[in-house]
């Protein structure tokens, strides 16, 4: 369908995501400018068969990383559209591009005559764990439905599955909602056929600490802390000697992920800034390779890889504690086939 790049590109140009607007057709490519800038560039059709290059979108993101990978365009509300792309090369911040490429978007009102997105917000990234990247966006029952890539790239030797021929994956499908200005994340409500049977139902419940050991790995956690009173909270997923830590600080409005108590696979630490006056709300997935996080009712999440050496799974929440609410589900396994 397109012979080649347009002049004053370099070969990287992939990753085409195509959409309808007023029945014409738009391709969306990432791209590569020849002094090594990340673009998008357009193209339309009226047929899908034959196709015209309508320029780069522009934007204010002038000089915003080397090469913009998996670029996506959605109506969000009225003419304002949500361009997501996943820029390589941006400079690492105490709390944000702490990853090797990153992923988010920024939102502004679309031009299409003149392939611009305008009065267009900061990029914001949409995942702030170690392992998420290339989502793409999908349309079903006038929902949009994101799915990420679980992994890395150019960081093969953090997934020890490697070693039996097995690397990287999806995450869940996720809806996602614009309010106040952001896109929150959610798990699409079909993945509550998921759910095999309840082992954990609490409410109200004030301790100094709290723990449950579980039989599975393959486990749905929501849980609800209030925070009113509490300024610290520290929660830990354990396996036998080794763990991941969550941490909150209610008074500095920062998040962090710890790994670094694992022995095989990633390590390391990732911070954000998150708001959480009255309480904290976490809805957690994992499996036995793979965990996702929910934060604030999807304002933020975390997805990473995982691999504990034993299947011993324990969740802690230290310091005092006021549970809100606390419900964990046994998952059953997805089986593929006819």
């Amino acid at each position: 369908m397109i012979d080649k790049q347009p002049e004053r590109y370099t070969a990287h140009f992939r990753d085409p995501m195509v959409f309808e607007d007023n029945g014409i057709y738009y391709m969306v490519l990432g791209a590569q400018t020849e002094d090594l800038k990340g673009r998008a560039l357009i193209y339309k059709s009226e047929d899908i068969y034959k196709w015209s290059f309508a320029g780069e979108l522009k934007t204010n993101m002038d000089d915003f990383g080397f090469m913009w990978e998996c670029p996506n365009l959605f109506r969000i509300s009225g003419n304002q559209f949500a361009f997501m792309f996943s820029p390589q090369g941006l400079k690492e911040e105490e709390f944000k591009y702490q990853n090797k490429f990153q992923s988010g978007y920024v939102i502004g009102e679309i031009n299409l005559n003149h392939i611009s997105l305008e009065h267009h917000t900061e990029f914001k990234e949409i995942d702030k764990g170690f392992d998420f990247y290339a989502p793409q966006v999908f349309n079903y029952e006038d929902k949009h439905i994101l799915l990420g890539w679980i992994g890395m790239p150019n960081n093969e030797c953090e997934y020890v599955s490697a070693e039996d021929g097995w690397i990287y994956g999806l995450t869940m499908p996720r809806a996602l909602k614009y309010k106040d200005g952001a896109i929150y994340q959610e798990p699409l409500e079909l993945l509550e056929n998921l759910r095999e049977s309840k082992i954990v139902d609490l409410e109200t419940e004030i301790a100094d600490s709290y723990k449950i050991t579980l039989d599975s790995r393959t486990i749905e956690c929501n849980l609800d802390l209030d925070m009113k009173y509490y300024n610290d909270l520290e929660l830990k997923l354990k396996f036998t000697n080794e763990s991941i830590s969550i941490y909150y600080n209610k008074e500095e409005e920062i998040c962090m992920l710890d790994r670094n108590n694992m022995e095989l696979g990633g390590k390391g630490v990732r911070k954000f800034k998150l708001k959480a006056d009255k309480s904290l709300k976490l809805h957690l997935f994992i499996d036995n390779s793979f965990i996702e996080i929910y934060y604030q009712d999807g304002l933020e999440t975390t997805t990473f890889a995982y691999f504990p050496k034993y299947d011993d799974f324990e969740i802690e929440i230290k310091n005092k504690v006021n549970i809100n609410k606390l419900q964990i589900w046994n998952l059953r396994r997805i089986n593929y086939g006819k």
